[in-house]
């Protein structure tokens, strides 16, 4: 069980779990890495993924380095999640979730991989990252 904050850190799971405030549905995509056709959804503000169920399927070349044990965790500012499914994922809002505002809890049932976009801003320094300008380099 571990905690990611780093730009470009991934988890693939089986099941997840995410806690986001605000997720925007961008539609069916084509994973960037595995090359397979999956809705795409987008996280804003203060977001966290957690892996529920590993992934027991068969690792593709080119996904070594995804994080696949359970209990690991994505903290970001915005995370993508990339979801083996052709129906759109539904969530509950909560309020009180995250101290003063609600959040949307969504439970991923089928396979999905969620990858690091921005980190929390109050971890740029912890990253070696300056500015949101540095962001933008790093991830090119």
């Amino acid at each position: 069980m571990s905690k990611f904050i780093n730009i470009g850190d991934t988890i693939e799971a089986e099941h997840a779990n995410a806690c986001v405030r605000k997720l925007e549905w961008k539609g069916p995509r084509k994973h960037p890495i595995t090359n397979e056709c999956m809705m795409l959804y987008e996280s804003n503000r203060n977001s966290n993924v957690e892996i529920v169920k590993v992934y027991a399927g068969e690792i593709k070349k080119g996904t070594e380095h995804f994080h696949r044990n359970m209990g690991d965790i994505l903290e970001a500012d915005s995370i993508s999640i990339y979801v083996d499914s052709t129906r759109r994922e539904k969530s509950d809002v909560k309020e009180g979730v995250s101290a003063r505002h609600g959040a949307q809890l969504i439970d991923i049932r089928k396979r999905s991989i969620s990858t690091i976009k921005y980190p929390l801003h109050n971890l740029f320094k912890c990253l070696g990252l300056g500015s949101s300008v540095d962001i933008v380099k790093t991830i090119k």
